[in-house]
């Protein structure tokens, strides 16, 4: 199935969108894209993955800077000052130059090492962490992307075999249509003929419609691909239809992780770590300090030996009172824990809702294309006898189209029946915390139906 697209500006909304034309054809000179290379160029051009990616170099860069804090901090500083000091109430002598004007010279280093500090390590692991949680969110932008490039691309596989259905009906109802008008010259029923015109008029607008939505769909999915520039698309027009059996078969119980439950748990951690920074700003910290510098009233004389001087130290901070911060940053903390516990909890039932109603969709499912795919064999040779009867005279248009809207819903619900399939499928794998590109790859190699 090839159906072109074109870049189209929407006035009152200044976007731009795709427009496929109504012309489906077979490609013979274009490969049909498959759905792996649909996900990969989606997961490659996703504006979405490109902010995620972003985050996570952020969160990495965080990370280093907190770091930091476990180094030592060193500082060169110098000064060349003129300075004139105040000779009023003071004991002559004890002024350099008697309070007149002079030159001063420093330059210095100073260096200063944490050495005891409760939570300093809280401060790195935190960057850690924070880099664990961007990446949690990139696998769930990644799933994201994935599951919509997968519902587009068999939306637009379903779309453009509802417009092939309507069509066959459409030149079913023309034939019946000839059929009545020669009747007619021969003495036939006019209102066998005039049935068969307000059928085939009926019809039209549900082409018309199945042709927009099919448009809509391979918008859709350019847009997620990233295809602005493009003038066709080629995928293929079948759907495939899995087993239960041997899908679960393929499926890494010891590897799966929801990212969002990987979230939650690492906000869990990380808050954690934030309440022992918070109590560390209440409790003894210990640092050592070193200056060594040089200080002269002469520029030449500035490195000479008198000019140098040096201190060690160990500097113990006690904090006395800091206007209860720290009192209510704990609160803080404990009351994002609980939010955090909530959310997690609200998380696993949302994801264990979605496995059960996700895997009983697929068990019913694989009843249902059984049923579904009889139906159609019956209905098709139904529709057979039905043209065969009608264009002999052994039944009525009345019947003929009886049996003409069972064929129809029975090829319309196997159709929609495949797709809701692999739309349950999607949805068991992601809430499974099963990697997609495992079911994508057992889409891409499966045998399609048509």
């Amino acid at each position: 199935m090839r159906v072109s697209i074109q870049s189209v500006v929407l006035g009152a909304l200044a976007c731009v969108v795709f427009s496929s034309s109504p012309a489906v054809a077979q490609s013979k000179s274009k490969p049909a894209l498959s759905l792996k290379q649909a996900v990969s160029q989606a997961l490659e051009y996703s504006p979405q993955m490109k902010y995620s990616e972003a985050v996570v170099d952020q969160r990495m860069y965080d990370k280093y800077v907190s770091r930091s804090a476990l180094l030592p901090n060193v500082m060169i500083t110098g000064t060349a000052a003129e300075r004139k000091d105040s000779v009023a109430n003071r004991t002559p002598g004890s002024l350099p130059f008697a309070g007149t004007s002079y030159r001063q010279y420093t330059l210095g280093i100073h260096a200063e090492q944490p050495l005891l500090a409760y939570g300093l390590f809280s401060v790195a692991r935190q960057g850690r962490i924070g880099e664990e949680i961007s990446r949690a969110s990139l696998d769930i932008s990644r799933r994201t992307v994935s599951v919509d490039v997968i519902a587009a691309y068999y939306k637009t596989v379903m779309s453009e075999n509802l417009v092939r259905i309507l069509q066959d009906q459409e030149r079913a109802i023309q034939e019946i249509l000839n059929i009545s008008r020669r009747r007619m010259g021969f003495g036939g029923k006019r209102l066998d003929y005039l049935q068969s015109q307000t059928k085939l008029a009926k019809l039209k607008p549900k082409i018309t419609k199945a042709k927009n939505d099919l448009i809509a769909s391979t918008a859709e999915l350019a847009q997620l691909m990233g295809l602005e520039n493009a003038t066709s698309i080629t995928i293929s027009t079948g759907m495939p239809e899995l087993s239960l059996k041997d899908v679960t078969a393929r499926f890494d119980a010891q590897g799966a992780e929801i990212p969002e439950l990987k979230q939650q748990r690492l906000q869990r951690e990380f808050l954690g770590e934030q309440r022992s920074i918070v109590l560390g700003k209440s409790l003894p910290r210990l640092k050592a300090t070193g200056d060594y510098g040089f200080n002269n009233y002469t520029k030449s004389e500035l490195f000479d030996s008198p000019s140098r001087s040096w201190q060690a130290a160990l500097v113990l901070e006690i904090p006395i009172f800091s206007g209860l911060s720290v009192v209510n940053e704990r609160r803080s903390v404990i009351a994002q824990e609980y939010q955090t516990e909530a959310n997690e909890r609200n998380v696993r039932n949302q994801v264990a809702v979605a496995q059960i109603s996700s895997r009983t969709a697929l068990e019913a499912s694989e009843a249902a294309l059984l049923s579904a795919t009889e139906a159609v064999t019956i209905s098709k040779s139904a529709m057979a006898e039905a043209r065969q009867n009608y264009s002999v005279g052994l039944i009525n248009f009345v019947e003929f189209s009886t049996v003409q809207d069972s064929d129809f819903d029975a090829a319309t619900t196997l159709l929609q029946t495949r797709y809701d399939a692999i739309k349950a499928y999607t949805t068991y794998f992601a809430s499974s915390g099963q990697p997609l590109a495992t079911l994508v790859d057992i889409l891409n190699s499966a045998q399609v139906k048509q």
